[in-house]
């Protein structure tokens, strides 16, 4: 992949936080990756598609307990003057007013779930982060720096977990999944040519090869976590029952969109996705 220009990313003030980050990660010997929405640009800019709206920018830091996260917080606030959000713990606003999400992972988890003192949200699930970590992230090159950024299944995946723990307030991941789905096969047939090229000799058009292929790297990433493999497929299931609004979220363009349309590409990627991974 070429070397991407920290302004195709359309984020303002990306340069200065990424490497912030990097370097109070480095100073304290700590492990991230970028993830969420940012990630997905770097994905999207990559393959020369451009950057869709985003002002988020979330990383993930494997950290062993809370004493690390706090070292990690109060570098950022003694020597770049973050300050902590009122509504979240877990996120910091620059000097310039972006918004940063600092999402611990690793042995800091406890029964599944991080808690910290602070204002609002301060418990979160981060099922999956270990696995995508592992098995998950990719390395970018911005500017003149590499960083690690979780691949576009890991995003999925994280997505999915993120709309199935507070479905209320994460409509939005259902829209990057969708839009992700909508671009999958063209922006990875190379890829899906090479390990998946057996689905093409199925009675099935390109697009549902590329959906089944997705399901397919998703699994890669978690199959040896046997609960968090049933977990994704049960958000999987609840989706395709209707017993979440998921389907219905997916539809971007009611004139041209159906939720039959949506089914379809949901049980594309639950096939591949309940596939024995080999």
């Amino acid at each position: 992949m070429s070397t991407l220009k920290y302004n195709t990313l359309k984020i303002k003030g990306l340069r200065d936080v990424l490497t912030q980050i990097s370097n109070a990660c480095s100073e304290l010997e700590i492990d991230y990756f970028i993830v969420g929405a940012l990630a997905r640009n770097v994905w999207f800019t990559q393959n020369n598609f451009p950057a869709r709206g985003t002002r988020d920018i979330d990383c993930a830091f494997y950290l062993p307990n809370e004493e690390k996260y706090n070292d990690l917080r109060e570098l950022l606030q003694k020597k770049h003057s973050y300050t902590e959000s009122t509504t979240n713990a877990f996120c910091f606003i620059t000097p310039a007013g972006q918004a940063v999400d600092l999402l611990p992972f690793g042995e800091i988890e406890h029964d599944g779930k991080v808690m910290i003192e602070g204002q609002g949200l301060t418990s979160i699930n981060l099922d999956g982060f270990q696995e995508v970590f592992n098995n998950g992230k990719e390395s970018v090159t911005i500017g003149d720096e590499t960083y690690f950024t979780c691949s576009i299944p890991g995003v999925v995946i994280l997505k999915l977990i993120a709309y199935d723990d507070r479905p209320e307030q994460r409509m939005k991941d259902v829209k990057d999944i969708n839009e992700i789905c909508q671009h999958y096969q063209v922006i990875e047939q190379e890829d899906i040519w090479e390990h998946h090229n057996d689905l093409f000799a199925m009675e099935v058009d390109n697009f549902d090869v590329g959906m089944q292929a997705l399901g397919r790297e998703m699994k890669k990433l978690v199959f040896e976590n046997e609960g968090l493999s049933k977990r994704i497929s049960n958000i999987i299931n609840k989706a395709l029952t209707q017993e979440t609004t998921f389907l219905s979220l997916m539809i971007q363009n009611s004139m041209e969109e159906t939720l039959d349309m949506k089914t379809k590409i949901i049980m594309n990627i639950q096939q591949g996705f309940l596939e024995e991974y080999k």
